[in-house]
């Protein structure tokens, strides 16, 4: 995609319909064309503020050009979770778009959101379908399943099970605050995390026909900036744990299609964590999986279903892993 013209002016934050908030780290290579695609939306007053995380490359510099044109924040290395809520408090629109450095909005994108606020009633925002590009063969795709131009209804449950980029939905200024935010302790699925607390919270999500942005599929080191703490798999433990309690006292409680989307969420997570060896975290985020639906089917194929059935999820993963390594190995 090339860049944008910059013919875009100042927006005043006096009548602003949405902010979009950029956090960047180390991302000197895209973050031109990221900031361009954002102060250049039309059909809507669009207010765009940058939060640089303690970049230690040349995107500060870079981000001085855009100083008339949107609010630019540098603060220390805190992590990409803290640069966003900080992102969100400086905001002055109703409406949080959050949009990575390295990616992109498409044109129009914005007003084509907000157009459906209106027709979603009380409670709801709207949810964009994602395309991913990859840097490697150029190729752009749509991200996931339900971003497929032709799906037209998806259920809640699937979108918990398999939760919306950070940047496809346009999210409640005011009610992403009154949860808190993006949880800076977690190191990983922080955006999975905020999108099923927001749904807990009473919001539904609301998929719109039209595509919102691209996600560069890429391996460059400043795809996000990540402070010390758990590991991955401890922080989606405290993760699970904590949507289990939410659950509890939310008046989501007794829907079965929650309850079941997040059952599999959890299956997925302890089937790939049990994968790099760590048997603990593994077990408790199972034993989850079917506190969240005591009719969980094991997700995966057929012979994976038919394997935990007879010997248990554990025993079926060793058993599958020494059929795979057998097969890899005699080739």
């Amino acid at each position: 995609m090339q860049g944008f013209a910059m013919t875009c002016g100042q927006v005043s934050t006096c009548d602003v319909a949405a902010s979009v908030v950029i956090a960047c780290y180390n991302c000197e290579e895209f973050i031109v064309e990221a900031v361009h695609s954002a102060i250049c939306q039309t059909g809507a007053r669009v207010e765009v503020v940058i939060v640089n995380d303690g970049s230690t490359d040349s995107s500060a510099k870079l981000l001085e050009q855009f100083a008339d044109r949107a609010t630019v924040i540098h603060q220390a290395n805190l992590g990409v979770s803290a640069a966003r809520n900080r992102g969100a408090r400086e905001a002055k629109g109703p409406w949080l778009k959050f949009l990575d450095a390295d990616d992109y909005l498409l044109p129009g994108s914005i007003a084509g959101q907000l157009g459906f606020c209106a027709d979603l009633g009380c409670r709801t925002f709207p949810v964009g379908r994602s395309l991913r590009l990859s840097s490697t063969t150029g190729i752009l795709r749509h991200h996931a399943q339900h971003d497929l131009a032709e799906t037209r209804i998806v259920e809640l449950g699937d979108l918990l099970f398999d939760c919306p980029l950070v940047s496809a939905p346009l999210y409640p200024r005011d009610a992403l605050l009154d949860i808190g935010g993006f949880d800076v302790s977690l190191r990983y699925r922080e955006d999975c995390d905020l999108f099923v607390r927001m749904v807990l919270s009473g919001w539904t999500p609301r998929l719109v026909a039209t595509p919102s942005f691209v996600y560069r599929d890429h391996s460059a080191a400043g795809r996000v900036s990540k402070t010390a703490g758990d590991t991955a798999a401890m922080s989606q433990r405290r993760m699970f744990v904590r949507w289990a309690e939410l659950l509890k006292g939310s008046c989501r409680k007794s829907h079965q299609g929650i309850r079941m989307g997040l059952a599999r969420a959890a299956w997925v997570a302890a089937r790939n964590i049990r994968r790099s060896g760590d048997i603990e975290v593994s077990s408790a985020l199972f034993e989850l999986a079917r506190d969240f639906h005591a009719d969980i089917v094991p997700v995966g194929s057929l012979i994976y279903r038919l394997c935990v059935a007879a010997f248990g999820e554990h025993k079926a993963e060793s058993l599958l892993g020494h059929v795979k390594n057998g097969v890899l190995g005699s080739r």
